[in-house]
């Protein structure tokens, strides 16, 4: 189980399913919600400007807005393993997979 401190949240990440509480009481804003992309997460995820990204091992990117309710905004498959945890820099978000480095964002 992995935990990621968003402002006034607290993101549980079990295997694909996201656990949402708000720090303020530290009850669930809602639990057990699929993430809809199959396979383990061993990748941490990562917060920016308001999304949240996650990387499951079969290699699908999931980005889901950060807030109470859980709302997917995208899933990108890359169709390779990512076992590693996205990193940002420059305004890019960069991702480790199986043979490929890749880099998401504008020029």
């Amino acid at each position: 189980m992995q935990r990621l401190e968003v402002p006034r949240q607290t993101l549980i990440l079990n295997h694909h399913r996201r656990v949402n509480e708000g720090t303020s009481t530290g009850k669930p804003l809602y639990e057990q919600e699929r993430l809809g992309a199959e396979g383990e997460y061993y990748a941490s995820p990562i917060a920016a400007i308001g999304h949240v990204y996650l990387a499951s091992s079969r290699g699908t990117i999931t980005t889901i807005r950060a807030g109470d309710a859980l709302q997917v905004e995208a899933r990108n498959d890359l169709g390779e393993s990512v076992m590693t945890t996205p990193a940002i820099a420059d305004s890019k978000l960069y991702i480790r997979s199986a043979n490929h480095l890749w880099a998401f964002g504008r020029k």
